[in-house]
């Protein structure tokens, strides 16, 4: 067992709230900005969405939180969502996370986690001391195999890593094999909702499938603190049939979460034009066919 670490059959994440939330992302140097009682961040740059996506706030608290930015979204309550949704949030979302066990995978997941157990020990990390050790070189193989994320900087990797392990309502799960580190999970719980934030796993550790290991353990940890009543995977990637299929073969199937949103015309023309997918999760309007 590395130090820092425990068994992630132990695990159980606890539900933070979002001026928490707010305050851990300060800390790591995030901008949030508070408006009609709600924290927002720029989520891209000049772009303003809820720190905590599944909010459901009211129509009321969903609208511009500054003036100087060329739009916005945020998740609306049910009955607001009916009459003043006017975008979506496209992300993969799993409802039942009481139910949720091996027995409700595909035969094929099924397999994929015994594998897992048999290739690999995963562990629940209570601090950074493995992550600074063999981490960055995990994030560094993920990231030149799938395109997605930045593993340009060592030193920018080492000073993030503390952030992740601020409060209990945060979770870090890592998958050991052969002895080394092979991938690991970071996620949170806020007010009910939680969230896979990132899922790193090193090329050459596929094989033993801690991917399936990790997101598994990791609704279990929702499932062991009681207060998660859904676990959000990231959002649609509809260029990416391969992801989507893994997401919704785990049981995270692609749901439209009706919100409220205005992107600026001008700017709307651009970005559906030259980056059409980040369009589409911005405001789950679909590229055009062809």
């Amino acid at each position: 067992m590395p130090s820092q670490a425990r068994e992630a059959s132990a695990a159980a994440l606890s539900s933070g709230d979002e001026d928490s939330l707010a305050l851990s992302l300060r800390r790591a140097g995030r901008s949030v900005t508070v408006h009609r009682g709600r924290h927002w961040m720029e989520a891209p740059r000049g772009f303003y969405q809820p720190i905590h996506w599944l909010a459901r706030l009211q129509a009321g608290e969903a609208t511009m939180p500054r003036r100087l930015a060329w739009g916005y979204r945020a998740t609306l309550c049910d009955e607001d969502g009916e009459r003043r949704g006017n975008v979506a949030l496209p992300v993969h979302l799993l409802s039942d996370v009481a139910g949720y066990a091996d027995d409700t995978l595909s035969r094929r997941y099924r397999r994929n986690l015994r594998d897992c157990g048999k290739r690999a020990t995963l562990v629940e990390l209570t601090g950074p001391a493995l992550l600074r050790q063999q981490g960055f070189e995990v994030k560094r193989s993920a990231v030149r195999r799938t395109g997605y994320g930045n593993a340009a900087s060592r030193n920018l990797y080492l000073a993030d890593l503390d952030h992740l392990f601020m409060s209990s309502s945060q979770l870090v799960l890592a998958g050991i094999v052969d002895g080394r580190l092979g991938g690991y999970l970071t996620g949170r719980l806020v007010q009910g909702s939680a969230y896979i934030i990132n899922v790193w796993i090193a090329t050459e550790a596929l094989r033993s499938a801690i991917g399936v290991g990790l997101v598994f353990e990791f609704v279990q940890a929702c499932r062991r603190g009681g207060s998660a009543r859904e676990v959000a995977f990231g959002l649609h990637s509809i260029e990416d049939p391969t992801l989507v299929a893994f997401k919704e073969g785990l049981g995270f199937p692609v749901t439209r979460v009706s919100a409220k949103g205005w992107v600026n015309p001008l700017a709307a023309a651009v970005v559906r034009k030259r980056r059409p997918y980040a369009y589409y999760r911005l405001t789950g309007v679909a590229p055009a066919a062809g």
